[in-house]
């Protein structure tokens, strides 16, 4: 038993077809064959779900600018999820490289808290002059010049302090039986 295909259902393919081609000439214009391909199966999709709810009522001559804003849509979403997808991968090969966290491992954990109250009573224990300039360039990030001029010293005082203050930490690990890398002088 064989069935012929009412006008309306030939209508509609050829309405589909057509669908397909001019979404897949537009989105080449501007994407890779694959994502164009990949768009006009979309489309395709959407245009047939369309169909069959009786919700896509576009004449021949319209049909270019609807399939066009359907897979304009489409190419914006794909773009966005692109952007997502890259900035997830970036993070990921960003936390992988970092290598093991702390709170991966709670004996990193516990050594890593034991080293920052050690890093906060050492600092403690700098003298004033020293531990405020060294602050202030090490961990805030000040250059030297700023430094200088905030606290009405000259740039070689905020060398020495910093030098002074690195060189007690350097001993007070030292006292922990903690080896601190050795800065390494430049060659002139």
């Amino acid at each position: 038993m064989s069935t012929t295909p009412s006008p309306a259902d030939v209508s509609d393919d050829a309405t589909l077809v057509r669908a397909v081609s001019i979404a897949r000439r537009y989105m080449r214009a501007t994407l890779s064959a694959d994502a164009a391909d990949d768009i006009a199966q979309d489309v395709a999709l959407d245009v047939l779900m369309r169909m069959r709810r009786g919700k896509w009522h576009v004449t021949p001559q319209t049909l270019a600018p609807h399939v066009k804003r359907i897979a304009r849509q489409r190419a914006v979403d794909l773009l966005r999820r692109s952007k997502s997808r890259a900035k997830r991968n970036a993070e990921h090969g960003r936390e992988i490289s970092e290598g093991t966290h702390a709170w991966m491992r709670p004996d990193l954990a516990a050594e890593q808290l034991h080293l920052e109250k050690l890093h906060e009573t050492m600092l403690d224990e700098l003298p004033k002059a020293s531990r405020l300039v060294y602050i202030m360039v090490r961990q805030d990030g000040s250059t030297y010049d700023a430094v200088a001029e905030a606290l009405g010293i000259s740039v070689s005082a905020v060398s020495r302090s910093v030098v002074r203050a690195q060189r007690l930490l350097r001993e007070g690990l030292a006292l922990h039986e903690i080896n601190a890398p050795r800065s390494r002088k430049r060659s002139k």
